[in-house]
């Protein structure tokens, strides 16, 4: 039998030639390379940037329009102004896979990871041609243009799969676009078919890294970063090809830069991967050598200081030098002599006066630079000196030196024009003041003076490791805090110790300090307890019993019941105890609620995950399977993880269970949130569930 099909196969020479199946391969191809939405999605668009940049060679001013429109489910984008396709382009194009040219054949089957169908309308600029064609990846038939292109360039339409989940589709878009050269507009059309507006969704490379330190171009590629080097903080480097992210893991990491974005121009010379995911690890490693490079040729051009002035206007760099944060990129930057002279300079710790200050205080000699263009070395810190001086000149600081190596400073300090002559000014100055000029000094006021540096008590989550997993644990710390660098958030306490447990309750940007004196009341950014209090009584909160003022919570005299969670819709569904009031906050509002509370004598608790007994009852199920993480405190006692993601998790469960009255539905989310750490999913899912039983409620209602 096998002989006799084979003859059959076989041609007058005997030889059987086997016939590939061109829609399965293509299958196979689309969905092997383009495995999920960005790798999709950012292949149609890479087309049309193609065709976009090959127009702006020609004059024209292309731009990308994307429409995103939730309730039809079709995702659009057109290239306006764009080049376009002549149909012989278009149908060797779509015929030969990897063809040339401004598009590419393989880019266009990516449509095949979220759609069936694709929807070809083009306008070319090259022949005047306007067609539309309909295909689905193997055939495609010739249409009519329902809405004609008013400009030439070329619109592709899908219509989603229902298994898409398009408000991920609509975080890809974002995130690919961001970088684009070309103008990029994105409306979305919500799920009720109301128009959102129209957003420009791309910026430049430069717009993403404050304060820009480095930009190099060149032909091969764009990197910008800024100084912000830290090694408590992650570093990471964005990757580009062509202005479009991709992987790149042993570059992102290398870098020292908290903040970097690199852009390849060529991929022929960096090539990528064939899923176009990543670059290869060849092209990685290329990149990076041509990167650090380049920055060992520029960092001494920016970096390198010559004079004071040069530290004064690096001012979004400061710490760089004041940490001598430059030993953290030896690889790439050494610090040229006097660039280390000045270093030492800023470094320099002295006893200074300052006409902003009533007594003498100790500090680094960059606060001085900072603060002044008058600065003079003298070896007594005399108020009567700084006040003839501060005739003449603005902002006059006395600084003497308490080293042991003062010789090396003084030569220092002059070789970099520092003012030695105090006495010489003072004298000339004298002379032209009027009798009597002694009474004009200012009074010092030491007992109620702020002083330079205060103790802060704060808050905030310590990541550590146990047993293969990360723990997260809120806890208080204390530090010094530099008073002139503003106190919007510190809080003034003279009984500190009854609000300093609040601390160990919510991961708040609020600090709490002592006040120590009553004078530190007056100064205008001094906000004490007091001013904290009666600035809160008027803010509003949702709770359980409607959106009530902070005064008004005071005066209905029940316990206040907390949840830290972000969506305040949950406040009404939820019931207390008799005598409770639910509240929902975020981490800020609740440490004000509990300030406020402990102020007026209000009862309150503060809870960041509802609690189990409240859970279970809600839900049916147990909380463990949506956040259970715990720790050893040292005692040994075991205590839960501060784990906000999964707190919100659990918290978006017991929200869904206590709205939703539709058990399967309700069993339905918790099901596919039971287990899970991703917060995005939780969220996204919960609001859908939502909206859906909400839109099931209505109908209801209207039915007679």
């Amino acid at each position: 039998m096998a002989s006799t099909i084979f003859s059959e196969l076989a041609d007058s020479s005997g030889i059987v030639k086997a016939k590939l199946d061109e829609s399965a391969i293509k299958e196979r191809l689309s969905s092997s390379i383009h495995s999920n939405l960005n790798s999709a999605f950012r292949e149609l668009y890479a087309n049309e940037l193609k065709a976009c940049r090959e127009a702006q060679k020609k004059g024209l001013n292309p731009t990308v329009e994307i429409t995103l429109n939730m309730k039809e489910r079709t995702l659009e984008l057109q290239g306006v102004d764009s080049l376009g396709m002549t149909k012989e382009e278009f149908t060797s194009t779509l015929a030969v896979l990897g063809a040339g040219g401004t598009v590419s054949g393989l880019g266009y089957l990516a449509f095949r990871i979220f759609s069936d169908m694709i929807l070809f309308e083009v306008y070319s600029f090259v022949s005047g041609e306007m067609f539309a064609f309909l295909g689905n990846g193997d055939v495609y038939q010739s249409v009519p243009q329902s809405r004609p292109l008013e400009k030439t360039g070329t619109r592709v339409t899908v219509t989603l799969r229902s298994d898409i989940n398009i408000r991920r589709l609509l975080e890809e878009i974002s995130d690919i676009c961001t970088y684009s050269d070309i103008d990029t507009f994105l409306t979305v059309i919500d799920e009720d078919g109301r128009k959102n507006g129209t957003t420009k969704v791309n910026r430049a490379l430069t717009d993403s890294i404050y304060p820009v330190l480095i930009n190099i171009q060149d032909e091969d590629l764009e990197f910008v970063t800024s100084t912000s080097i830290n090694k408590n903080q992650p570093t990471e480097c964005k990757v580009l090809l062509d202005r479009l992210p991709i992987q790149a893991p042993l570059i992102e990491k290398a870098l020292p830069f908290v903040s970097s974005i690199l852009n390849i121009k060529d991929e022929r010379k960096y090539p990528p991967t064939i899923d176009r995911e990543r670059l290869t690890e060849q092209a990685q490693k290329d990149v990076l050598e041509k990167v650090k490079q380049k920055l060992k040729e520029k960092l001494p051009d920016v970096l390198d200081l010559k004079t004071l002035d040069d530290f004064r206007n690096s001012l979004f760099f400061h710490s760089f030098y004041t940490d001598r944060r430059y030993a953290e990129i030896k690889d790439l930057y050494s610090p040229s002599p006097e660039t280390l002279e000045i270093i030492d300079i800023i470094n320099l710790k002295v006893s200074a006066i300052s006409q902003n200050e009533d007594e003498s205080f100790t500090c680094y000699f960059w606060t001085l630079l900072d603060h002044s263009n008058n600065i003079f070395y003298s070896e007594t810190l005399s108020k009567g000196m700084l006040y003839v001086l501060g005739q003449k000149y603005n902002k006059v600081c006395l600084f003497k030196i308490n080293t042991s190596n003062k010789e090396y400073y003084i030569r220092l300090l002059k070789k970099y024009g520092i003012r030695f002559d105090a006495k010489e000014e003072y004298q000339q100055i004298i002379a032209s003041l009027p009798d009597g000029w002694q009474k004009n000094i200012p009074k010092s006021s030491t007992d109620d003076k702020l002083p330079n540096e205060i103790t802060i008590h704060r808050s905030y989550v310590r990541e550590y490791y146990k047993d293969r997993h990360y723990f997260r644990r809120l806890v208080r710390d204390v530090s010094r805090y530099i008073t002139p660098y503003g106190l919007t958030k510190v809080i003034f306490v003279e009984k500190l110790s009854d609000y300093l447990p609040i601390l160990n309750e919510v991961n708040s940007s609020y600090m709490l300090s002592k006040l120590e004196k009553k004078g530190w009341a007056e100064y205008e950014d001094v906000i004490t307890l007091e001013k904290f209090v009666n600035s809160l009584q008027k803010k509003e909160v949702d709770t359980s019993e409607g959106r009530i003022t902070f005064d008004d919570l005071r005066k209905k005299e029940k316990r206040l019941k907390i949840l830290i969670y972000n969506d305040q819709r949950l406040a009404s569904l939820y019931k207390p105890k008799e005598g409770e009031i639910f509240i929902v906050a975020n981490d800020d509002t609740a440490f004000e609620l509990a300030v406020f509370s402990i102020y007026n004598g209000i009862r309150y608790e503060i809870h960041n995950i509802i609690p189990e007994d409240d859970f279970s009852e809600a839900t049916g199920m147990s909380r463990m399977h949506y956040f259970n993480r715990f720790y050893y405190d040292e005692w040994g006692n075991e205590k839960e993880s501060y784990e906000p993601d999964l707190m919100t998790i659990a918290n978006c469960a017991f929200h869904v269970a206590l709205a939703v009255k539709d058990k399967d539905l309700t069993m339905l989310y918790l099901k596919a949130v039971e287990n899970t750490d991703n917060t995005v999913k939780a969220i996204e899912e919960r609001d859908f569930v939502l909206k859906l039983w909400e839109r099931k409620s209505a109908s209801e209602k209207l039915k007679p």
